[in-house]
């Protein structure tokens, strides 16, 4: 199993060109994690590439529950289970830890289908 305690704290992204179905531009994401699985998640969207000009922010919280490690050929053996739970329902994804990077796979809310592809870019922990 893995130890919630080796995330607890801030986690921030770099600044990244993406989209969404809600926006397009650049993206400054970040996660607030707990010992107990509590999470607080940010997106907050910028027009330029160096996100010094915001627009739009986007919000969840939640419970987050680590389970088992990801068996597939894709991911490493410090990939782990994670569901995100959060008013708006649950989705399915993995994290993996290494190197002191955070990477994060979410899935679509409620599809019951999980996403391992974990994210290109990882998170680097500030507090």
């Amino acid at each position: 199993m893995f130890d919630l305690i080796l995330i607890a704290g801030l986690w921030v992204s770099g600044c990244v060109q993406t989209q969404t179905t809600k926006a397009q531009g650049y993206a400054i994401e970040s996660y607030s994690l707990s010992e107990t699985g509590e999470y607080e998640y940010s997106r907050l969207w910028h027009k330029d590439s160096q996100c010094e000009r915001p627009f739009m922010e986007e919000r969840e919280a939640g419970l987050m529950d680590v389970g088992n490690k990801v068996s597939s050929v894709f991911a490493s053996n410090q990939t782990y289970e994670a569901d995100f739970k959060s008013s708006e329902g649950t989705d399915l994804g993995a994290i993996e830890l290494k190197d002191g990077m955070l990477k994060i796979a979410r899935g679509s809310k409620g599809s019951g289908l999980r996403n391992t592809m974990l994210s290109l870019f990882g998170f680097r922990k500030i507090r």
